[in-house]
Formats: C-alpha cells, sequence, structure tokens
C-alpha cells in the first residue's frame, strides 16, 4: 500500500510520461519522436518546437522548428555549404520544420576552450552572407521584441526605448554577418570523428549584432573571459572600437531584460533599466 502511494506521489510531481510519435517531415519517416531536451521540455528557451527522433534504418535525428520557412530554407543551405565542416548536416526541411542529423559526441575528448570557441565563432562570422534573405535576425527579430515585450508588461517602456538608442544606432550602421548567437561551451562538441560541432543552431542567421554573439559566449566560459575580446580579434573577428560600445551595452541589456523576464524574473528585468554604465560592463570587458 505504502509503495503504491508512493508511485502515485512520483507521478503526481513529475507529471505524465513523455509519449512517443511518428511523422512523415521532408519526406523523412521518423518515429519514436520525443523531446528534444534532457529535461523532457519539447520547446527551447526562445520558444521552438525541439524533438529527436528515428528513421527506419536506426539513424537518430533532431527536428527543430525554425523562425520561418525563410530561415529554415537559411538553415539548409549554409549546413550543406559554408558550415559543412562545423555544423550537423541538415536531412530535410518541411514548412518551419528542420530536420538535421544527430551527432553523437566523443565522451573521451576534452571540453571546448576558448580558443577553439572563438575560432568557431569567427569562422561562422566569416561566411560569406547567402544572396537569399535568412528570414531571421537575431537582434531584430529575437533580443529586442523580447526586450519590448518586457518593458510593456513592466510598464517601462520610455526607459526601455531611451536606452535603446545606441543600439539601434549600431544595428542601422554594422555589415550583415552570419551570426550565432548561442555559441556557447555546452553547444559545442566533439564527434566521434574528432572535429568539433556546433549544435542547437536554432538562431542561426543574419545580422549586424557580431559583438553580442561575442558577450554570449564570455559570459559562458569560466576562465579568460576577459580576454575572449582580445582572442576575437586576433582570430579576425571585427575590432570593437569605442564609438560602438555604447550600442553593444545596450544591446547586451536588452537581451539580458528579455532573458530575465521570460524566466519569470521580474524584479532583475526591471532593475536592469536602472543600473548604471558600470554595472551594463559586458561579460568580456575587464
Amino acid at each position: 500500500m505504502r509503495d503504491r502511494l508512493r508511485k502515485r506521489i512520483r507521478a503526481a510531481i513529475s507529471g505524465p510520461s513523455p509519449t512517443s510519435d511518428a511523422a512523415r517531415i521532408a519526406g523523412l519517416d521518423v518515429h519514436a519522436l520525443r523531446p528534444g531536451s534532457a529535461s523532457g521540455a519539447r520547446i527551447t528557451k526562445v520558444g521552438r518546437l525541439s524533438l529527436v527522433g528515428e528513421l527506419p534504418d536506426g539513424t537518430r535525428v533532431k527536428i527543430v522548428e525554425a523562425h520561418g520557412p525563410q530561415h529554415a530554407q537559411f538553415q539548409a543551405l549554409v549546413a550543406s555549404g559554408p558550415l559543412a565542416e562545423l555544423v550537423p548536416p541538415v536531412l530535410g526541411v518541411e514548412g518551419t520544420l528542420v530536420v538535421s542529423a544527430w551527432v553523437e559526441h566523443d565522451p573521451g575528448a576534452r571540453p571546448p576552450d576558448v580558443t577553439m570557441l572563438v575560432a568557431l565563432l569567427v569562422a561562422i562570422h566569416r561566411t560569406p552572407v547567402p544572396a537569399a534573405d535568412a528570414g531571421f535576425d537575431a537582434w531584430a527579430d529575437h533580443v529586442l521584441p523580447r526586450a519590448r515585450r518586457a518593458a510593456r508588461a513592466l510598464g517601462c517602456t520610455p526607459k526601455l526605448e531611451a536606452l535603446l538608442r545606441p543600439a539601434l544606432e549600431l544595428a542601422g550602421s554594422t555589415h550583415a554577418s552570419v551570426l550565432h548567437p548561442d555559441l556557447t561551451p555546452d553547444n559545442v562538441i566533439t564527434a566521434r570523428s574528432g572535429r568539433p560541432v556546433v549544435i542547437d543552431n536554432e538562431l542561426l542567421g543574419v545580422g549586424r549584432t557580431p559583438w553580442l554573439d561575442v558577450a554570449n559566449l564570455a559570459r559562458g566560459v569560466d576562465r579568460e573571459r576577459d580576454r575572449v575580446l582580445d582572442r576575437y580579434r586576433e582570430a579576425g573577428g571585427d575590432a570593437l572600437d569605442a564609438d560602438a560600445l555604447p550600442g553593444v551595452r545596450a544591446m547586451w541589456t536588452a537581451r539580458l531584460m528579455g532573458t530575465f523576464f521570460v524566466a519569470g524574473r521580474l524584479g532583475a528585468a526591471h532593475a536592469l533599466l536602472g543600473a548604471d554604465a558600470h554595472e551594463r560592463r559586458l561579460p568580456f570587458e575587464r
């Protein structure tokens, strides 16, 4: 009796167990569809569907919802071309769904160091921008709308808009690049072939905010955080001059505000708008 009660309590706490499903996507018969994260979440932190499944021959795949059909086609284009050595191959696209191969990591490999991470980010930023519209700009289509959503909810839109002025000027004056705003140590694995592979590419797109990517990378490393910008420049990345610095700081503040808001940290989101310039320093600033 007591054991049955314990089982009922555990079931109530954990919720229903994830169920598998099957579907035909981009001409591929995918079965055993299930959540794409270890936590059991089917929706990513940016609000997109993420699943894993298997093909009839046992090949594992990942299915992710892009931000639109153009964005899905863009990811397939760069994965089969200039970034073929850096990201998992895309097997098919249907609508906004992108089906890519699941890359098995080498469990004995060392975690990526700062030098490798920066080199990967520079390689992505130096990728030729496709002629076709990528359909997704992380700043314009993700960071900025989410920050404005937070400000509306918190009743502080005028404060945010005043803070955003240098960010909007910077975004309008910087050249376009292929960007990856979520390149972190957790999103780089060493494949069994020995090569580094960038995974979780849902935010891969084209935009005008390369230093926002650099700030996000710096935030994710424990050591040499204040060397990330120098390493980025030494590896061929764009230099960050003093005129652009206020705009990047404003972009980073907007990103944090949106992140805090969707995580339910309303006090932290609101406090960012009252922070002084020192408190808005970027993760790579000394």
